[in-house]
């Protein structure tokens, strides 16, 4: 009786253990629509850069990437409001 309590056990354990520990991401809101997104500093791309999806930047310098498949967003409402 005692062996069978031993399996499982960790048998239980080791199927419930997914179901307890498993991590929600944070809801992004406006900002998760984009590949790209910083509030505040800068963002430089190089020749060899390629982004697919949109880019934003509220403040700071901007270079944009070699290869951008995607709107650029720089200080209009839809940053200031991902900002936030």
């Amino acid at each position: 009786m005692q062996r069978i309590y031993l399996i499982l056990v960790p048998l239980f354990a080791f199927l419930i253990s997914p179901y307890t520990s498993s991590g929600q991401a944070p809801d992004l809101g406006v900002a998760s629509t984009f590949a790209l997104f910083t509030a505040v500093g800068a963002f430089n791309g190089d020749p060899a850069t390629s982004v697919v999806g949109d880019i934003d930047t509220n403040v700071g310098a901007f270079t944009p990437p070699g290869f951008l498949v995607g709107n650029i967003h720089i200080a209009d409402p839809v940053t200031v409001q991902a900002a936030a």
